[in-house]
């Protein structure tokens, strides 16, 4: 199946004008009143939304359960590679062979075979865009010699930033094979990792990149986090889905000069956690402030949260 791929669905922009307009003579009443509220059968999800800059919190909601990251947890990959680029550990530039053992990864992928050369750069933005499991194995191996030494790098970076709680045995986020233990954080923690990687200016620009293509005759990778297109001024982070998790977002915006760090997991629906991410962070930066999506772009896919895209989202 190495050459299927899937092709996002493009709305018509009097469809998505559409919405807007809906979307603003709403975000008032959204905002002022009920913003960010857990609906119903949302009672078990966790959610937090912190400023950016202090740490302050603005609101949470079981934010110190411990629940799986799924793909989330590559946000640790790309804190790590930018800090390493930062003191001259390596560059962008560095060639990273894929091994057999990279190309064997599941759930997303970009499809490397071992003994294929790509530059970390490039490698990265398949990480960030595409969330591609084998990618981030490839950079792995390529940068700390095996996948157990950079899980080890991995934890200790973390508990350096006080997520005392997380605990991470895998590269990718995917669910443990029999006799492995699951990765494990929370959402304030989540918001604690978010709050460093957006200190590096690299990591902003990997993470908001709407598209990539991983190679000339590849099809277009469009970022898993549909609020790219959906919430003004959204700029990141990464979004993760496996079943043990429910779907879950890392997501940030900036406006008037604050910035905002919104939170969700365990959700159990693909478009809400979206929404609720986007009402956290609007609820967070007030009324004067609430979110209309951009006007004159579509968002590949549309509105409905599609099984084909979330079950690769690992």
């Amino acid at each position: 199946m190495r050459n299927q791929r899937y092709w996002p669905r493009i709305e018509s922009k009097r469809c998505i004008d559409g919405r807007r307009l809906v979307a603003a003579a709403l975000a008032a009443c959204l905002i002022a009143g009920n913003a960010g509220a857990v609906e119903p059968g949302e009672e078990a999800l966790s959610s937090i939304c912190v400023d950016a800059a202090t740490g302050a919190v603005v609101s949470e909601h079981n934010a110190d359960q411990a629940r799986p990251p799924a793909s989330m947890i590559k946000l640790v990959m790309m804190l790590l590679v930018a800090e390493g680029v930062d003191r001259g550990a390596w560059a962008l530039e560095r060639p990273i062979t894929a091994t057999a053992h990279a190309q064997q990864m599941g759930g997303t992928q970009v499809y490397v075979e071992a003994g294929d050369v790509f530059e970390l750069g490039h490698l990265m933005k398949a990480v960030a865009v595409a969330s591609a499991n084998d990618a981030a194995m490839a950079v792995a191996e390529g940068l700390w010699g095996s996948e157990a030494t950079y899980l080890e790098t991995a934890n200790a970076r973390a508990m350096s930033l006080g997520m005392k709680n997380s605990d991470f045995h895998s590269v990718h986020g995917l669910p443990p094979s029999k006799g492995e233990l699951p990765d494990k954080t929370t959402a304030r923690e989540m918001a604690i990792l978010a709050r460093a990687c957006l200190t590096h200016a690299q990591i902003r620009e990997w993470v908001s990149m709407k598209e990539f293509q991983f190679r000339p005759e590849d099809t277009i990778h469009y970022n898993t986090n549909k609020l790219l297109w959906r919430m003004e001024n959204c700029d990141g982070l990464k979004t993760g889905y496996i079943r043990a998790a429910g779907y879950c977002v890392t997501a940030t915006a900036e406006r008037g000069g604050r910035r905002m760090i919104a939170v969700v997991m365990g959700h159990p629906n693909g478009n809400r956690r979206f929404k609720l991410a986007e009402e956290l962070i609007d609820a967070g930066f007030g009324p004067a402030q609430g979110a209309v999506a951009a006007a004159g772009e579509a968002e590949p896919g549309g509105t409905a949260e599609t099984p084909e895209i979330e079950a690769l989202d690992k």
